[in-house]
This record gives structure tokens, C-alpha cells and sequence, in this order.
């Protein structure tokens, strides 16, 4: 009778331990459950997530594409207008064995303070001609204060002749027009300088000064022939013109 009783005392033990136990375990059970769960959820979220930025990522390739395309048709625009075709006219300079020609021809609404020199030094030893050696050419100059020197030293040994050495033509000047025109010949022995300086200014501006120089030296029955001849019809106001 006590052994019966002392058995279902230890059934009765046994059954509510593994009562215990299957309480215990169903309890972690549904405590992973709910982990689960929870994890489901972060899961989603962080779909939901990745779905967004990846909206977003798209939007902006989009909105980067078309302002690149933008650029680049304004770059396009830009590059059209400033490749337009420049023309540019080349200024001849012509040297033969006779004459030395030089144009500098300017055009109207020049920048001001233009100067211009031109120096020439002709020497002819033992009977040399040269005959029209310089002819200095500046049409239609523009802006103002332009100013232009010519000087001249030819030098003639040994019955040389020198014929018309100097021709400077500066028609229609602009104002403030200075032009300066030394000339010193020296000849020896039988020498014929012949009209050695013939300067034209015709239609000068305002304030026009222009200094024509000359000191020939003749020497043992030299002829010195109209050595000077300086026309300046039509001038402006203020002209100063000064011959030695």
C-alpha cells in the first residue's frame, strides 16, 4: 500500500516537472516567435526602405541627365557664336631695286596716339642714280594725336645724281596731326640734286603742325634745283607750318 502511494507520488512528480518543462520550452518558444516577428517587421521596413532610396536614386539620374543635356546644348550655343569667321586683310610692303613703297593705310575711328616713323639713309658712291627712293603713302588716317616722321639723309659722292628723293602724300588727316620731314643732302663734286622734297597735305584737320627741315650743302659747282616745294591746301584751324 505505501509502495502504490510512493509511486504516483513520483508519477505525480514526474508529470508536473515535465509539465514545467513543456511550459518552459513553449514559453521560448513563442518568445522566438515574437523574435520573428519583430525581425518580419524590420525586414519590411527595411524593404520598404530600400525601394524608396532606390526612388530616389532614380530621380536624381534623371535630374542629372537632363541638366547635363542642358549644358551641353547651351556649350553648343556658345561655341557657335564665338566661332564666327574673322576676315583680316593683309598689308603689302613691296621693295624693288628703284622704290621703297610702304601703305599703312588706317581706317576712320582709329585709336588715338598713333605713331609712325619711317627713317630712310640712301648712300650711292661713283656715279649711282637713284631715283624715287621713298614714297610714304597714309591714307585716310583716323583718331587722334597721330604723328608721323620721315627723315631722310642721303649722302652723294662723285657726280651722283639724286632725283625726287622724298614723296609724302597725308591726305584727309585726322586733328592733332604732327608731321615732321627732315632732309640734309650733301653733295660733292659736280653733284645735281634735282627737287629733292614734294610734300603734300591736302585736307588736313584741326591743330595740323607740320616742320619741313631742309640744310643742303653744294661744293664745287653743285646745282640745287627748287629744293623745296610744300603744299598744304585747304587746312584746318591751328596750322602750324614751319620751313628752314
Amino acid at each position: 500500500m505505501n509502495e502504490r502511494i510512493e509511486e504516483q507520488a513520483r508519477a505525480a512528480a514526474l508529470a508536473a516537472a515535465a509539465q514545467q518543462k513543456n511550459n518552459e520550452t513553449q514559453a521560448e518558444v513563442e518568445k522566438l516567435k515574437e523574435q520573428l516577428n519583430i525581425q518580419a517587421a524590420e525586414r519590411e521596413s527595411d524593404k520598404s526602405k530600400i525601394l524608396q532610396l532606390e526612388q530616389q536614386l532614380e530621380n536624381t539620374r534623371e535630374e542629372l541627365r537632363r541638366e547635363f543635356l542642358s549644358l551641353m546644348a547651351q556649350q553648343k550655343e556658345a561655341s557657335a557664336q564665338t566661332t564666327a569667321p574673322i576676315t583680316a586683310t593683309a598689308q603689302p610692303t613691296e621693295l624693288t631695286t628703284i622704290a621703297a613703297a610702304t601703305d599703312n593705310p588706317v581706317t576712320e575711328h582709329e585709336d588715338a596716339h598713333i605713331a609712325q616713323t619711317v627713317v630712310e639713309t640712301p648712300m650711292g658712291m661713283n656715279n649711282n642714280v637713284s631715283d624715287e627712293p621713298t614714297a610714304v603713302n597714309t591714307p585716310s588716317l583716323g583718331g587722334e594725336h597721330v604723328q608721323q616722321t620721315v627723315v631722310e639723309t642721303p649722302m652723294a659722292m662723285n657726280n651722283n645724281v639724286y632725283d625726287e628723293p622724298t614723296a609724302v602724300n597725308t591726305p584727309s588727316l585726322g586733328e592733332h596731326v604732327q608731321q615732321t620731314v627732315v632732309e640734309t643732302p650733301m653733295a660733292m663734286n659736280n653733284n645735281v640734286y634735282d627737287e629733292p622734297t614734294a610734300v603734300n597735305t591736302p585736307s588736313l584737320g584741326e591743330h595740323v603742325q607740320q616742320t619741313v627741315v631742309e640744310t643742303p650743302m653744294a661744293m664745287n659747282n653743285n646745282v640745287y634745283d627748287e629744293p623745296t616745294a610744300v603744299n598744304t591746301p585747304s587746312l584746318g584751324e591751328h596750322v602750324q607750318q614751319k620751313v628752314y
